[in-house]
């Protein structure tokens, strides 16, 4: 934990101290409109995220702490105090980290209650952007507190969306029979962990090429000696798969939509997989002109104004601001038409 952090002081956001992958973060949100106060404010150190000092050894890992023993580790704890629901707002701890290249995702935490809560709750979202919190597949979405430290652990190993996923998420809330009370009572956790299996196999992904353009070869990551590689579905005409090495290579010459494609590596032991999303795109519209300036005579119709564009085909053309009644816009082609009846 980040030793800095002065005890018995609010704050929303904590980085891990230690990672594989990706740093992640634990956030905080009050359920205190404007918080974090100072302390003139009367709402100071209420609905509060705090460092304090009340270590445990349940679910320290030496490995993750450059190997010191707990003894010598000098850990401390964080406490979300009351109250932890007001105006509609409650207490929320979610965590933010990346399991990349990893499966098997274990979510762990030592926690006690000290007169706040009875339990927590626990939901998880694997989405881009903004969270998209679920419960789908979790064994228990709450987990009973008791007055001394405990050891809590989430097993997302059923939960396909959990592995190799840059985006995930998991949020804690609290319940109990008074969530408003402001009694001195707090939740207090420590050495949250996050425990993944290595992925046997390894591609980029996902993967949007431009028609035309000879890719940066996609080379597979193996913990073990594959003797052979195979592929389904095929890959979109132009690019090359090596069944000897697993590369993907070669010049995309046809559009295709995202795919998954799975790559079997083999060898005497037997066969794992993996998914590689591939999407081959056009190249992108640019140096679009019309004819230009253009004076119309009212009543008269007008010579077609016609596009030129480079790049890829066109799907859709657009036009802002409408233009004046009579003259027609073609969505398709970019074609400007018709017969101006007002003036303009």
């Amino acid at each position: 934990m980040d030793s800095t952090l002065p005890n018995d002081t609010p704050f929303t956001i904590l980085n891990s101290t230690f990672q594989l992958v990706n740093q992640g973060a634990l956030n905080f949100q009050s359920c205190l409109t404007g918080y974090p106060f100072d302390n003139t404010n009367p709402n100071w150190r209420k609905a509060s995220l705090e460092r304090r000092n009340s270590p445990t050894a349940i679910n320290y890992i030496p490995e993750a702490n450059n190997d010191i023993p707990f003894a010598s580790a000098g850990m401390r704890a964080v406490q979300v105090k009351q109250p932890f629901q007001q105006n509609g707002l409650e207490n929320e701890l979610y965590f933010s980290f990346s399991t990349e290249n990893y499966k098997n995702i274990v979510f762990g935490f030592a926690a006690k209650d000290e007169g706040a809560a009875e339990a927590i709750s626990i939901s998880y979202s694997v989405s881009e952007g903004n969270p998209v919190w679920i419960t789908t597949g979790l064994a228990s979405t709450s987990l009973t507190l008791d007055s001394n430290y405990q050891l809590f652990e989430t097993d997302f190993s059923s939960i396909l969306t959990a592995n190799n996923n840059s985006n995930f998420k998991i949020r804690l809330q609290f319940t109990g029979p008074d969530m408003t009370a402001e009694n001195g009572g707090r939740v207090t956790f420590n050495n949250f962990s996050v425990k993944g299996t290595l992925l046997p196999l390894q591609y980029p992904t996902p993967n949007v090429f431009i028609i035309g353009n000879e890719i940066t070869a996609l080379v597979p990551t193996t913990t073990a000696v594959a003797t052979g590689f195979s592929i389904s579905p095929a890959l979109p005409t132009g690019l090359l798969f090596n069944t000897t090495t697993g590369i993907i290579s070669g010049t995309p010459t046809v559009l295709s939509a995202a795919t998954d494609y799975t790559v079997t590596a083999t060898n005497s032991g037997g066969s794992t997989t993996f998914v590689v999303s591939i999407a081959v795109i056009d190249v992108a519209p640019s140096d679009l002109s019309y004819p230009t300036p253009n004076v119309f005579t009212i009543n008269d119709a007008i010579t077609n104004l016609s596009p030129t564009v480079t790049g890829g085909a066109i799907l859709e053309y657009g036009i802002s601001p409408a233009l004046p009644t009579g003259l027609l816009f073609n969505t398709t082609t970019g074609i400007i038409s018709g017969t101006p009846t007002v003036l303009s």
